[in-house]
């Protein structure tokens, strides 16, 4: 099956929750990936309010584009990334997550010639400027 259908297929076949914001956006910007112009659907201005959570998607600044970035901010009571990793894994059927060493706050799925990076950034000791961040990159890396 190729990769397009494969991954349309998992999401189609992924339970549908409206009350999961994050599951909803990761799906959203996971099926982008294999769009005529990748991202393209959640990487314009006009699209941004297609999300629940996330706040911005931009592309890799480079022709073809392979990446994207969407970010988002937390709550003091967000959960924790091994959390985000866990729902992430329920939202995307199929996905399995890369032990490798990274980065601590950071963790990385494979799903169908996708790299898929979870990130938490608590930047600020009062947590103010806790923020998130998918990746989603075209290959493995």
């Amino acid at each position: 099956m190729p990769q397009a259908l494969a991954i349309a297929a998992l999401l189609a076949s992924a339970p549908a929750d409206a009350a999961d914001p994050f599951c909803a956006d990761l799906r959203l910007v996971v099926a982008s990936a294999r769009e005529v112009e990748p991202f393209g659907s959640v990487t314009y201005h006009e699209n941004w309010d297609r999300f629940g959570l996330f706040e911005l998607c931009r592309p890799n600044r480079y022709e073809p584009v392979d990446r994207v970035a969407c970010s988002w901010r937390l709550s003091a009571e967000a959960p924790a990334l091994e959390s985000l990793v866990a729902s992430a894994l329920r939202c995307l059927p199929g996905a399995n997550r890369d032990d490798s060493p990274l980065d601590p706050g950071s963790a990385r799925l494979r799903l169908d010639g996708l790299s898929i990076y979870l990130e938490r950034d608590v930047s600020e000791p009062d947590g103010l400027a806790d923020t998130a961040a998918l990746v989603v990159i075209i290959g493995e890396e």
